[in-house]
């Protein structure tokens, strides 16, 4: 799919025109492009997509797996028995499953919740991913990241998706690294199995420093190091939308 058919589906009421200002621009001159901040593009801080509230019903009303629901402190992910219980799903077997108390302890220890599957656990982010689909032409999918006050979820890393940041409490600072020059756009899961098993993470130039309040979005293409986290004064609450531009 090229941009002229990409920007023909684009209207005033699409996803992405949600997301940035011009969505016919944003494929010519951004899409794939460069990491670029919209400030305030929602009033309302996309509060109609997400809220804590949202989020504690989600981890309480459904048997949620170590799969779907992970957690991060100062860069490494927790063992799944800390926040996640054995339960018999028939009589002789048993499955893990996510412990609401045992993830707000961990979160009150400054662990970060990360949802998976956020657009089919929130109908109005499913619509917003399938949306953005038909407009961009990849599969788009939803995380939910809530860090506790001054939390850090992840190390600085790379992703192999495109991925729009929308920030919906709180406030949160990020740090924008150069694109790798070894990443390979035709191919970036590749370049992932590589440098996912470097660390330390090791950057060249210095970063770009940006600070999310609840309305931003951040876009940032494929293979952008990255690194986040939450100011200690508030929790944190963003959404990632990623497009994901290769089949794994």
């Amino acid at each position: 799919m090229n941009l002229s058919q990409l920007s023909s589906q684009t209207t005033t009421d699409s996803g992405l025109s949600r997301l940035v200002p011009n969505s016919t621009c944003f494929l010519v001159e951004r899409w794939g492009q460069g990491t670029t901040y919209y400030p305030e593009r929602d009033a309302g801080g996309f509060g109609d997509l997400l809220s804590f509230t949202t989020l504690e019903g989600i981890l309480g009303a459904a048997l949620l797996t170590p799969d779907v629901v992970r957690m991060f402190r100062d860069g490494g992910a927790l063992a799944p028995t800390l926040y996640a219980r054995p339960e018999r799903v028939a009589s002789h077997r048993e499955i893990f499953c996510v412990d609401r108390a045992l993830v707000a302890e961990q979160y009150a220890r400054g662990a970060t919740v990360l949802l998976s599957l956020l657009h089919r656990c929130s109908p109005a982010v499913g619509r917003l991913c399938a949306s953005l689909a038909r407009e961009l032409g990849f599969p788009v999918h939803g995380y939910a990241f809530a860090t506790p006050p001054g939390g850090r979820a992840l190390a600085a890393h790379v992703d192999s998706e495109a991925t729009f940041v929308l920030q919906v409490a709180g406030r949160k600072a990020w740090k924008v690294y150069p694109p790798s020059p070894a990443f390979e756009p035709d191919s970036p899961m590749a370049f992932l199995r590589r440098t996912r098993t470097a660390r330390p993470f090791e950057f060249s130039s210095p970063a770009t420093e940006l600070e999310l309040v609840p309305g931003d979005v951040l876009y940032m293409p494929p293979g952008v190091p990255h690194e986040a986290q939450a100011l200690a004064a508030e929790p944190s609450l963003h959404i990632n939308l990623s497009v994901t531009l290769e089949e794994v």
